[in-house]
């Protein structure tokens, strides 16, 4: 669990997810913008041959963590599943973001 603790945010999908809602902090060079645009992140795996989706969870307009999913690499090549799984994660992001507050929460499209 030590490890997780210094583990820094732009490791993986999920905490890209939550620096790109943390706006400047740091000295990062980790552009973050597109994760903004898009309401998730999809990228970086700790474990190989997966690839990880990650959306941001709010509790109002502040970040409280992310939500993530492992995906093996072979079918997130297809646009059509990687669609899908997207629209899983942030579904799922925005109704704990709702548990956690009636914020209007960002829902996929």
């Amino acid at each position: 669990m030590r490890s997780l603790e210094s583990a820094p945010l732009e490791a993986d999908a999920a905490g890209l997810a939550i620096l790109a809602c943390l706006g400047s902090v740091g000295d990062t060079k980790i552009d973050t913008a597109h994760v903004r645009e898009e309401g998730h992140a999809i990228g970086p795996s700790p474990l190989p041959g997966r690839t990880m989706i990650a959306a941001p969870i709010w509790y109002g307009s502040v970040v409280a963590g992310s939500v993530a999913l492992l995906a093996m690499d072979g079918p997130m090549r297809r646009a059509a599943t990687r669609a899908r799984y997207v629209a899983a994660v942030m579904d799922t992001a925005a109704a704990m973001s709702g548990q956690l507050t009636r914020s209007g929460a960002r829902r996929a499209s």
